[in-house]
């Protein structure tokens, strides 16, 4: 008997049973966290739990990733543990990541799980040799040996995600699971909103604060699982599978009229330039009917959104006399995000830093211009007359970070790399209605989130921190399945 079989008794609880009730001790102990301070306690209840539960159910700690970011983030990414007066800068999410792998690795040794190699793993591999290769040479140069890990660990040791998923996610069953998560994760984000609109602050919004005027209803994490929520109801909008056919149309339709509100009220403007151009991209490349209807679905949204915009200022009239104050500020702080006059005039301090900062992060490149400077490279300037000092890669240009650490050789490597994924991607695409709805859903979906991080990864720090970067190798994972799964016809006539 395995050692891996001899956690499982006869008489337990079912895989989701015993997903969902460590998802609920989680929830419980990062809440607990939030309002009373870290308990060692119940810290250590929640790893025992969970060991269990993943030991016996691998998958639980996929499960637990999805739920424990797309609703806490930071406070289940970034919690350091705290013993005494002194802080490890090991997380929640790592303690689970830990979990899963030793539970992986057990199968693997006992032979109940096999890897086998994809051609999507090569540049990922090459990826990881020039990040190795980077954190090398920043103890070469003396960099700081934490922010170099720090940076080695975002930039590819959270490539574990994109293994563990290829490793227990095989079959189409799998990834509806995985997907009934995921969608309850993205239920889950719909309270922040609420909350939001109702206190006119989104919780935890503080943390990104904004460089013009107004308040963000929405943090820009939730925001941002959000929008892949959105895509998966873009996807059921388009194409149901037989199994949601019980699923309303009506409920879809309001759920993405609540994330476009939620785009909206994030004043999140690189993710609203973001999905200009993946808007663009859908109307070039999806077929006749879903194009209908999704112009169909944006007609909906306009007149309903005009129609309840129009009562609230009738019934204000009614009582007031007057326009909302909280309606004209809300326009006002969407015209500013929205405007470009202060970008172009600098005014704009977010923006002016960053033209400051990616001029000085060029100067440093062509000192280390082939190889990079390594990895934990800070870049200094000054913005007008004030001092600055950042991490190269947290530049909110990942590209140009990668550039200035690991050189010419490190970026050609992931232009490459994403060259394949988008070639790929258009090929998995041409035949994805060959098979059913659902993997045409999943192809929809994760191709979106893909093309999503690729333009974010130029202009915001998706690269930099793990509640964002563990959602491309998610990603990554489901379109390596779906290159297996969705395939051409073996007589096709398409040409590329």
């Amino acid at each position: 008997m395995s050692f891996a079989f001899s956690l499982t008794p006869k008489k337990t609880l079912s895989e989701f049973e015993s997903a969902l009730l460590t998802v609920v001790i989680m929830a419980g102990f990062v809440i607990h966290g939030i309002w009373q301070g870290q308990s060692l306690s119940f810290y250590a209840i929640f790893i025992l739990v969970s060991f269990y539960s993943i030991f016996k159910y691998p998958k639980t700690g996929i499960y637990l990733i999805i739920i424990g970011t797309m609703w806490f983030e930071r406070h289940f990414t970034l919690q350091p543990l705290t013993i005494g007066d002194v802080s490890y800068k090991i997380y929640p999410l790592d303690f689970i990541l830990l979990i899963t792998g030793l539970s992986l690795f057990v199968r693997v040794v006992d032979k109940e799980i096999k890897w086998k190699w994809h051609k999507f793993d090569t540049p990922i591999l090459l990826f990881g040799l020039a990040a190795t290769f980077g954190y090398l040479l920043s103890w070469l140069r003396n960099l700081d040996p934490v922010l170099a890990f720090g940076t080695y660990k975002n930039y590819f040791l959270y490539a574990v995600v994109y293994v563990f998923i290829a490793l227990l996610f095989k079959t189409k069953e799998d990834w509806k699971k995985l997907m009934a998560w995921f969608f309850a994760g993205g239920a889950g984000l719909f309270f922040f909103l609420f909350y939001g609109i109702i206190t006119g602050h989104g919780l935890w919004s503080d943390f990104t604060p904004l460089s013009t005027y107004g308040e963000r209803l929405i943090a820009g994490t939730h925001i941002f699982y959000m929008v892949l929520f959105g895509f998966f109801l873009m996807s059921l909008y388009f194409w149901k599978s037989e199994f949601q056919k019980k699923i309303s149309e009506k409920i879809i339709f309001a759920c993405i009229g609540l994330v476009a509100i939620g785009i909206l009220v994030s004043l999140v403007r690189h993710l609203w330039a973001a999905l200009a151009v993946i808007f663009i991209l859908w109307f070039i490349f999806l077929y006749r009917e879903e194009k209908k209807k999704m112009i169909t679905l944006g007609k909906k949204c306009f007149a309903i959104g005009l129609f309840f915009i129009l009562i609230y200022l009738w019934v204000s009239f009614s009582f007031k006399g007057a326009v909302p104050q909280n309606l004209s500020k809300g326009y006002y702080a969407v015209k500013e995000r929205v405007g470009i006059e202060s970008v172009a005039r600098l005014e704009d301090s977010s923006f002016r830093w960053r033209i400051s900062a990616w001029a000085v992060g060029v100067v440093l490149w062509t000192r280390h211009p082939v190889l990079g400077s390594g990895l934990g490279q800070l870049v200094s300037g000054y913005d007008n007359i004030v001092p600055f000092e950042i991490a190269a890669r947290e530049l909110h240009n990942n590209y140009l970070g990668i550039l200035i650490q690991l050189g010419v050789v490190g970026l050609g490597v992931v232009l490459a790399w994403f060259w394949m994924l988008l070639v790929k991607m258009k090929e998995m695409w041409k035949f994805t209605q060959a098979r059913d709805n659902f993997y045409t859903q999943l192809t929809f979906t994760w191709v979106s989130v893909v093309l999503l991080f690729m333009i974010g990864f130029s202009i915001s720090v998706y690269w930099d921190v793990n509640f964002f970067i563990i959602w491309w190798w998610v990603a990554l994972a489901a379109v390596r399945f779906l290159s297996d799964e969705v395939k051409p016809p073996l007589f096709s006539t398409v040409k590329f």
